[in-house]
Order: structure tokens, then sequence, then C-alpha cells
């Protein structure tokens, strides 16, 4: 998304009025707890590395013998992972002793010297073997060992370090194959997979992925989920309708169901996480628009002189040919170059600003102003839709925000002292659906952001032109309220996290040049900013799942780096004979110019 910064102003007096254009077409600050699997491109969930331990449901080698896709080659031709190394053997199981073991397929991958790198997946899916078709004679003792002494490995080698992660898989009901017995087999997956939950929630980002609740879903109403057999055998068949392949292993449209659940478990946390960080974007536009004048329109008349006593601010604008009432102009908008409110779903702000200043003496260098300050009420609506898997997979978001805002302005021995305090409530309604399981969910979720900052400016001219140096501290909370959302793939979920809360630092320079006057009586004048922000402390947010079926509670933490971020603005305004103002700017995150860069165009006439 591009991000127009809070000091893109040219001057941020004298010309308020052409930041309208320039904030409203700017969304905010990037999230600040980043998805630890999303690609750079798209923004995609995509893990750097799948590394897979398992048996034959795993195991390449035995579906392609079968005919059957395979679950780490689906998530590989879907983007979900990036690479993927596969070192499932058929037959395997979690007890020491054989060859083909789990301990024994770990041993081979550290013999590769690919280690653990940052975004890199682990899994782990076995156990079939081990309770196999009669059941386990010693109650999966020796099995429940290894694999506890597997994951200790794993954890010590890296898998949940930083932002990677390690998913021990709980099985389905293994029972229910044609060729398994009925007896042992249920209680012993029963006790497997309590087992693993209880092994997940020693450990955080050690995640235990319920294939459990998936398949018995399947197994209760077939029909709903597009299966005619679930209970025989049909090869033929087990790519469009049937679930088993042969008497223990499922066909294509399982191992379908399974790449799937592991994609929603590699994003649900930060689905809960990104939500909480999203408060920080609308914080930052909030702040742009009260600094830069877009939303009390009349902080200055052409004069430069600050209108004095209580207004009653009418905020707001279509973002594409937008009335601003506010003063004695007319202002039409059109906008150039500017995916990102197509992509985002940005709407505009609506609301009202009391404004509180008081009048000024004198003009231009020499003037003095007693300064101004205010409350603000504000809405914000954003509406976003982004493909999942296919075509036929779809997650809406939708997030509405109502702000509230005292600012002070002051200038005092030459400076200009700005303080904003904001806080505003967020809620936001999720809805997704999958086409292969026939499920829509639709969530809600509530939230809080606080924040605080204060800015400094020393305007300084010379021989017509202006130089503002600024330097700026502050402080930003985020919180969601507990709720509890369903899910397509696990039974419903309870979710909390910890606040999101982080120091920002960040200094500038604002340019004015002096007017040039055109033949005609044309008049033009150019300016530019830069800016610099940085990030001076960030706690890492830890996010708690408890699952409603099994009781299983997990916790994912997500590590935050440190932001940087160096912002340009430049723009144009040329003053017409006839009444009419031409505004031109443009903006760029010079760190990432390709996907933070906006142009934006615009016209008003005075009357």
């Amino acid at each position: 998304m591009s991000y127009l910064p809070r000091s893109c102003v040219l001057s941020a007096i004298a010309l308020a009025s052409l930041i309208a254009g320039c904030s409203s077409s700017g969304p905010v600050a990037p999230s600040e707890v980043a998805n630890p699997f999303v690609s750079g491109s798209g923004g995609a969930v995509q893990v750097h590395t799948l590394r897979a331990f398992g048996d034959s449901y795993t195991d390449k080698q035995w579906t392609d013998s079968t005919g059957t896709a395979n679950w780490v080659e689906l998530t590989r031709k879907r983007g979900v992972a990036q690479r993927t190394e596969n070192y499932a053997i058929g037959g395997a199981r979690a007890m020491y002793g054989e060859k083909r073991a789990l301990d024994q397929q770990i041993t081979t991958w550290e013999g590769k010297k690919s280690p653990i790198a940052d975004r890199d997946l682990t899994v782990i899916y076995m156990g079939h073997n081990d309770i196999g078709r009669l059941g386990s004679p010693d109650n999966l003792g020796r099995s429940t060992t290894g694999y506890k002494d597997a994951v200790a490995r794993l954890v010590k080698d890296g898998a949940t370090s930083g932002n990677n992660r390690l998913f021990i898989t709980q099985l389905h009901d293994w029972s229910k194959g044609p060729g398994v017995s009925d007896a042992a087999p249920y209680s012993q997956v029963r006790g497997w997979n309590k087992m693993l939950g209880e092994l997940a929630n020693a450990t955080p980002n050690v995640i235990a992925v319920d294939m459990f609740t998936v398949f018995e879903r399947i197994f209760e109403d077939p029909e709903r989920f597009g299966f005619k057999n679930v209970t025989t055998a049909n090869a033929s068949r087990s790519s469009i309708d049937t679930l088993y392949n042969d008497a223990t292993h499922f066909g294509s449209r399982g191992q379908d169901i399974i790449a799937r659940v592991y994609q929603h478990y590699i994003s649900r946390g930060w689905n809960w996480a990104s939500t909480l960080a999203a408060g920080a974007e609308t914080v930052s536009r909030l702040n742009q628009d009260i600094d830069n004048g877009t939303l009390v329109l009349t902080y200055a008349d052409d004069t430069g002189k600050v209108a004095p006593g209580l207004r009653l601010l009418a905020l707001g604008t279509d973002p594409v040919n937008g009335v601003f009432q506010g003063g004695r102009r007319h202002q039409s908008a059109f906008r150039l170059d500017d995916p990102a409110h197509e992509r985002m779903g940005l709407r505009a702000p609506r609301g009202i600003a009391l404004d509180f200043g008081s009048a000024g003496s004198g003009s231009g260098a020499g003037r003095t102003a007693d300064g101004r300050m205010g409350l603000a009420f504000v809405q914000y609506g954003q509406d976003g839709r982004q493909s999942l898997a296919s075509a036929s997979d779809r997650v809406s978001n939708a997030r509405h925000s109502s702000a509230t805002a005292f600012y002070w302005h002051q200038p005092a021995g030459g400076l200009t002292f700005s303080t904003q305090l904001t806080r505003i409530d967020h809620q936001d309604l999720s809805h997704s659906a999958d086409d292969i399981l026939q499920l829509q969910s639709l969530n809600r979720t509530r939230g809080q952001s606080w924040a605080f900052e204060h800015k400094v400016r020393k305007a300084l001219e010379w021989q017509g032109s202006r130089v503002t140096p600024w330097m700026s501290v502050g402080v930003q909370r985020h919180q969601l309220n507990p709720a509890t959302l369903s899910s397509l793939y696990t039974s419903d979920v309870r979710f909390s996290s910890s606040a999101s809360q982080y120091w920002l630092a960040g200094v500038g320079l604002d340019l004015q040049s002096p007017v040039i006057a055109i033949d005609g009586g044309h008049k033009l004048q150019l300016g530019g900013s830069l800016q610099h922000q940085t990030s001076l402390s960030r706690r890492s947010v830890q996010v708690f799942m408890q699952e409603s079926a099994n009781q299983l509670q997990q916790s994912e933490i997500f590590h935050q780096g440190r932001l940087q971020h160096t912002y340009l603005g430049l723009g144009a305004h040329m003053q017409l004979a006839s009444g009419w103002r031409l505004r031109a700017n443009y903006t760029a995150d010079l760190q990432n110019i390709t996907g933070a860069s906006s142009v934006a165009l615009l016209a008003d006439l005075s009357f």
C-alpha cells in the first residue's frame, strides 16, 4: 500500500489546504505486527521452507505410487511454501529402533546441512503406524517417548525461534479407516491427540494442528462436503467423491483438505495479530489529517491569520470528487495513480471538529498567534478482499473506526509545539468461505487504540523561502478484546492477546519556495519535505488461542523488528488569474518506492 507521511506538507500553516489531497490519498504506517509468513510480493501468506517429517500420509514416493495428491506438494504449488523439504517415509513410527523412524528422519535432515532459517515451518505428521490397525501393544508408551524427544530436538535446532513455527499434527479418527479396527485405535487416537496438545501447550510456537475436527465433520455429514463415500475405499473415485483411496489412506480430496488445514494454521494467529496492528493505520491517518489541516480546514485564511473563536466544522470528502466545508472555498479533487485506496477499500473520513482558535496579529514572518486547540470526532471505514488458495476461496474484511482526538498547537519562543492525544474504537468484520468444505464463517472483533504524540517545529525564512525543521516523539498502544471466533477447519476458538505498544521518534525538514510570478498573472510555488521515522522500543505480541472442542490452549509469539521509514514529498501549487488553483504532489517511502508512493492532482476555485 502507499503511505503519505504526516510531514508531507509544503508549509504546515500557509498551505494546509494543499494537504487535503496529500493526506487523503495516502494510507498510513505499515502494520507494526508483521506476519512472519507473508512474502514481499502481494502480501500472500508464504513460509520460506516447509520441512516435513512423517509417514505415508506425507511421503511423496508413497502418494505418487498410489496416484494421489500430496499435501506438501499442494502447499508448494499454491505458493504457501516457497520451497519444501520432505523427509517422511511410508510406514514410519515415532518410536526408536527403525531406520525410517522419526529420529532417523531428523538425523537425515541434519546431515544435509540445511539449517532452519527465518520464516521456516517444520511439520511432524505421524502416529498412524504407531497405533497400527489393531492398536499399540504398549498403549503408545515408546512412541510417546520418541515423539517428545524429537520435538525437543527440533526446538533446540531452532524450529520455534524467532519467526519459526513447529506444527505437531493431531490425527483424524484412525479407527474409521476401512482396514482399521474400531476398538483400541479410537481410544488411542484420543490419547495421542491429548498428549500432543499438552506438548504444544508447554512451548510457545509449537502448534498442535487439529486434523481430528475437520474430518469428524466430514464423517458425520459427507454429502454436505461433496463426498458420497467415506467408509469404503475406491481409488478411482478418491479424487472426486470418495475419501479413502485404500484401506488406510485418504485419496487426493483428503490430501487437499489436509493442505488447507495446514494453511489455516499458518495464518490464524497472524490474522489476530494483523487485526491488532491495523489500529496503528487509523491512528496515523487521523494524526496526519489533523496535523496537515485536512480536518480543520480554516486553520488559517489566505493572509495567514488564524481564525478566532469556536468553529464547528463538518469533516469529510468523497475520495474522487469531494466538497470540503469549513471555509469559503469549494474544492473538487481529481486523483491520479492512487491504487492504494482501490486495493484497500479506504473511504474518506466523516465527522465534525470543534476548533478553538484565537486571533493572530501582524503578517508574514513577524506575525504572532496564540495557537489553537480542539476536538475532532471522526469515523473511518475500510473494506478489503484478498484471494486465498484458489479463485473460489475468499476472505473479506471490513473495519470501522470511531476516533476522538484532542490537539493543541502552540507557538512559543519562535517554535511551534503540537500535541495530539487520540482514542479510537475499532470494529472488524471478517467473512471467509471454502468451496471444498462448503463452509462459511462470519466473525466480529472489537478493540481500542490510544496514541500520544508531541512535535516541535521551527520555521526559518530567507528571501521568501521557508525551511521548517521538526522533531517528534510519541507512543501508541493497541488492544483487541477477547473474542470467540468460528473457524472453517476447527471448533470455535477463543482468541486473546497482549497489547501492542511501541514508542516512535521522527525528524524532518519541510521546504517552501518563494512565490514565482508567471506571465498572465499566474503564481507558482514549489515545496517538498523529507522525514525519517524510527521505533525506539517495540514489544512482542503474544496471541493465545483455546479451541472449544478439546479445550486445547496454545500461544504464538510475534516478534516485532525495528521500524525504519524515510519519506519524501514533492509538491507544486499554481494560482491562476481566473481564481482557479492547481496543485500536484508526489510522495514516496524511499525504502519502498514501488510499494509506497502516490501522485495526486487537485483543483479548486475560490469564490
